[in-house]
């Protein structure tokens, strides 16, 4: 796990930052429901394109790996979204 984070630590660094700034944002726009749920699509999107400009950069792309990062921040935004009802 170093060894993998060592070689690869500016793009979770983006990610960390990317995160935070979500984080941020969310919570100044809060009590605006329209405002988070804008915020959740957002950081969702990013989270997609990232993974796979990310592995796209080291690996070849699969279609499974497009479906994994599509599932995964769908799932996110998902989770997210319902606490904005």
């Amino acid at each position: 796990m170093k060894q993998e984070f060592s070689k690869h630590w500016l793009g979770y660094l983006v990610l960390l930052l990317a995160s935070g700034l979500f984080a941020l944002v969310f919570l100044e726009v809060w009590p605006d429901r329209n405002l988070e749920r804008m915020a959740i699509i957002g950081y969702a999107i990013f989270y997609y394109l990232w993974g796979i400009l990310t592995h796209r950069a080291k690996q070849p792309m699969t279609l499974g790996l497009i479906k994994e990062y599509g599932l995964v921040a769908t799932l996110g935004a998902a989770l997210l979204l319902m606490l904005t009802f």
